[in-house]
């Protein structure tokens, strides 16, 4: 019955998100432990892939979720990156809702999306020596600036509101980056260094949201 599965996903989705007691809110350990005692219950050795595909079930009916409550575009960039902790989910989704509300959502979108664009085919694993014999005063002080980390343990303890505070003071060093810095230079060696410095900060808020999908509403 495929209808009373995805109203079942739902009551996950809204009893992980909304709870008040202290329990596992990633799906993955409800679905391992699940899949566990199935598979000792009924002898059936289960497929390798069914535990991705219980995941991409449960994402899609997030997606369904928040899509009649919040803007469906911020709903996508949310789950784009990951669904399986539902109140993570909800804090991401309403906390970049309202940061549009109050138009402070653009600005952020602009700088973020220009980082992804002009770094996305650089890994983030190898971060450049700074400083470089002729970095500017607007590299130098990006660097510097680096979260290094600090984005994913404010998730990690819900605090969302905190990464968007950490996006916010942020984002003047990377426009500061644009406008004084040609990160397309002729010289490789600084080219490359220029753009694994901006492929760690992609890196550094990749968790939030895939803000490529989230419309400008000037």
């Amino acid at each position: 019955d495929p209808y009373a599965l995805r109203r079942q996903s739902l009551g996950i989705i809204q009893m992980l998100a909304f709870t008040p007691h202290d329990v596992p809110r990633d799906l993955t350990t409800w679905i391992d432990a699940a899949l566990s005692v199935y598979a000792s219950a009924s002898r059936v050795k289960v497929r390798p892939e069914t535990r991705a595909e219980l995941l991409e079930f449960v994402a899609d009916r997030t997606r369904f979720y928040w899509r009649e409550r919040l803007p469906s575009d911020v709903v996508d960039a949310v789950v784009a990156v990951g669904a399986s902790n539902p109140l993570s989910v909800k804090q991401r989704i309403e906390t970049l809702a309202a940061l549009r509300d109050r138009g402070e959502l653009e600005p952020i979108l602009t700088t973020f999306k220009r980082v992804a664009n002009i770094s996305k085919d650089v890994t983030a694993t190898v971060l450049p020596s700074y400083p470089l014999a002729d970095a500017s005063l607007a590299e130098r002080e990006l660097f510097a600036g680096l979260p290094q980390g600090r984005a994913s343990a404010l998730l990690q303890t819900g605090d969302v509101d905190g990464v968007a505070s950490l996006m916010a003071d942020f984002r003047p060093l990377v426009d500061r980056f644009f406008t004084d810095v040609l990160v397309m230079c002729d010289d490789l060696t600084v080219r490359e260094a220029r753009l694994h410095l901006l492929a760690a900060i992609r890196s550094e808020f990749a968790e939030i949201a895939d803000f490529a999908r989230i419309q400008d509403r000037k």
